[in-house]
């Protein structure tokens, strides 16, 4: 089967998880053109894949992490000019090599191609659970959020046949999506978990920093800190970007502190990993992100300006599941329709 597959390339979460299903379908003996732009390519190209780069809408982030408005708002524009090419560079390869399947995580221009040749297309995303309004446990700006960001989704990704929400969280069933599991690179799937002594952190920027300060003075604990490079400190060892090494660290360690991404916070529970998830500021995803951890008691969250050393310990002491869950490949796949063995 001859599948075009459109991968967000802002952040490193909808490549890694998109990279779990390319090198299934590859294993398959499918044929999968990928396309996609900035974190994405840079992560798709360095693991071995040739996609193309096409125009994409993208964040700016200030120096504390969070979201700027009006830069991001610039981006976005400058997004809507440079898409035209892009379209076109995606219906031309589309019209010469005739794929069978256009899938898509949350990256528009594809499904859009899609949809005026007349080609099915699947969206596998996470963002389409907000199709589903959030529920009373949750304050009433994520709410208002979540229902504005489903609006948007249901325009982003014009008609797919089939949305499939691959979230590390129980999710509850809707008529816009079809659930899975977080969705697991196989050299995830081929690690043992064991735990070790150690405490895995991540988060980049500014917020790294100011989570390493905290863990600096955490007492008895050692950390292994990922995504910034901080003042030197006796209980942290900085390691850099390493895919294979870091998911060696997230097997072994005792609980993870991070950033509240998608894709590590799932990884981290198909390893039964506590979490303490610290969210960039003013990201409402992130914040939606952290409060599921708390709500399916798999770890707790806190704001960046209400981590202290006190609140890490006090993560550190607590008792949460442990239970795994499955890998969404599978259930993907299955979805699909795909044979997987």
């Amino acid at each position: 089967m001859k599948i075009f597959y459109g991968i967000c390339g802002e952040g490193m979460g909808h490549g890694g998880r998109s990279i779990a299903m390319i090198e299934r379908l590859v294993a398959l003996g499918h044929r999968v053109t990928l396309f996609t732009y900035a974190d994405a390519f840079r992560l798709l190209s360095g693991a071995g894949y040739e996609p193309h780069e096409i125009a994409g809408i993208r964040f700016h982030q200030k120096s504390d992490g969070a979201v700027d408005p009006l830069r991001t708002a610039r981006l976005f524009g400058q997004f809507l000019s440079e898409r035209r090419e892009s379209l076109d560079l995606i219906r031309q390869i589309a019209i010469d090599e005739q794929p069978d399947l256009f899938l898509t995580d949350f990256e528009p221009l594809t499904a859009s191609v899609a949809s005026s040749l007349g080609i099915e297309c699947v969206s596998i995303d996470n963002q389409h659970r907000f199709c589903h309004p959030l529920g009373s446990e949750f304050p009433l700006f994520l709410q208002a959020y979540g229902r504005l960001t489903g609006k948007f989704v249901r325009h982003w990704i014009k008609r797919p046949r089939q949305c499939i929400v691959a979230v590390f969280h129980d999710c509850p069933e809707s008529r816009h999506y079809r659930p899975v599991d977080a969705l697991m690179r196989q050299r995830i799937v081929e690690l043992t978990p064991s735990e070790g002594d150690h405490v895995l952190v991540y988060a980049r920027r500014g917020l790294g920093r100011r989570i390493v300060e905290a863990a600096a003075q955490v007492p008895h604990a050692r950390f292994i800190a990922y995504g910034y490079e901080g003042p030197p400190a006796d209980n942290i060892e900085y390691r850099p970007t390493s895919e294979e090494r870091f998911a060696q660290d997230l097997a072994s360690c005792r609980a993870v502190v991070c950033s509240g991404g998608q894709q590590l916070i799932g990884e981290a529970r198909y390893f039964g990993k506590p979490l303490l998830v610290v969210p960039i500021p003013k990201q409402h995803e992130q914040e939606v992100n952290a409060r599921y951890a708390r709500r399916d008691g798999i770890g707790d969250f806190c704001p960046i300006e209400q981590l202290t050393p006190a609140r890490i310990e006090r993560f550190l002491a607590g008792r949460y599941s442990r239970g795994r869950r499955a890998n969404g490949v599978d259930q993907v796949l299955e979805l699909l329709g795909i044979h997987h063995g």
